[in-house]
């Protein structure tokens, strides 16, 4: 349940988004291009938003490199807060650090245990928020 695609609808300016992933990539369009976001949003499948999203790169935010990790932050505290039984076992990990033991080294922490474990620092972030 952790993970931005899990199936966890998310209620967000009275619409509602299948996943967090779902609303993660809308929020690259939410404000100036709404039809995109809404396109985004009736995505079937998690495992195919990002690729549609990347179909609309250039119109996303200008500010989205600078903003991505707060962002990220807000769609997964949204989750959190709407989702109690998530927001219970994310809280018990406290003092804890989490590791997402993936083999991609930006999100996870590599097959060498190097990589650099974004999930788990935005997890961190977000635990210390609820």
């Amino acid at each position: 349940g952790f993970l931005i695609q899990s199936p966890h609808r998310l209620l967000y300016r009275d619409q509602i988004y299948p996943t967090a992933m779902h609303l993660f990539e809308a929020m690259k369009y939410i404000d100036h291009r709404p039809d995109i976001a809404e396109t985004i949003r009736n995505c079937a499948h998690v495992n195919d938003v990002y690729l549609l999203s990347l179909k609309f790169e250039e119109f996303q935010r200008r500010d989205w490199a600078d903003n991505y990790f707060d962002v990220l932050d807000e769609v997964l505290l949204i989750k959190f807060k709407q989702h109690p039984d998530l927001r219970v076992e994310l809280c018990g990990t406290l003092g804890a650090k989490i590791i997402y033991t993936e083999p991609d080294n930006y999100w996870g922490i590599g097959q060498d245990g190097q990589g650099q474990n974004m999930l788990g620092r935005t997890l961190v972030r977000v635990r210390e928020k609820l």
